[in-house]
């Protein structure tokens, strides 16, 4: 019921750390989950930077062959069948 987790908000990580997990995750075949609140100002009183957002999702689209993302429940399903990630 539950998951470890990494903070996402910007008083969590900065956006170098939050890449920096996630290769090293990718590179132990492993997962990483961040808890982000809101993206921008006003969404919630905790939330990461639009700008620091835009940055990593394009991040994650340009490396998309080697770093896979997806719906938590689709992960999480896939890690149950298979034991790991893809």
């Amino acid at each position: 019921m539950q998951v470890g987790h990494f903070g996402g908000d910007k008083e969590d990580m900065a956006y170098e750390d939050i890449q920096e997990t996630i290769q090293r995750a990718a590179g132990l075949g492993g997962w990483a989950v961040f808890m982000i609140h809101g993206v921008g100002e006003g969404t919630h009183a905790l939330y990461m930077e639009k700008h620091v957002h835009e940055k990593l999702v394009a991040w994650l689209a340009a490396n998309q062959a080697d770093i896979w993302t997806a719906p938590f429940i689709e992960v999480a399903r896939y890690v149950k069948e298979h034991g790991r990630c893809k």
